[in-house]
């Protein structure tokens, strides 16, 4: 092998970046119904603190759709709360390196009126990386 294809290896391979990625974690999306066809949506989302810190969302957006899969509505909901998730140690599944986790939540909430059909909610996110 030439000099120059030996040296652009040597080169190639000293300076690639190894890759990092960072998670979403989990999720959960739940509603209240308050009434006068009035919802109080929650939507909680998990993350990775420690490596690399993916950003929430804010505002996340929650959208709706009718029993035939029409959009309602879209809902932009900013963030109410965040809080970093204590670890538990007492679970069967939880690994021996369990209390160096780092999880935080993000929780929305919004309410929404809603006409009296079959409805579905879901929630898509779309996320800055």
């Amino acid at each position: 092998m030439p000099i120059f294809k030996r040296l652009f290896v040597v080169v190639f391979l000293f300076s690639v970046k190894l890759a990092e990625a960072t998670h979403i974690v989990g999720g959960e999306i739940y509603y209240d119904y308050l009434g006068g066809d009035n919802y109080k949506i929650y939507l909680k989302v998990y993350r990775d603190c420690i490596n690399g810190i993916a950003p929430f969302d804010n505002p996340a957006v929650i959208s709706i759709f009718d029993a035939n899969n029409i959009l309602v509505t879209s809902l932009n909901v900013p963030i109410s709360s965040t809080i970093t998730v204590q670890p538990s140690s007492n679970s069967p599944c939880a690994p021996i390196t369990a209390g160096n986790a780092c999880v935080e939540e993000a929780i929305y909430t919004t309410t929404v009126n809603l006409p009296p059909k079959n409805r579905r909610i879901y929630y898509s996110l779309s996320a800055l990386l």
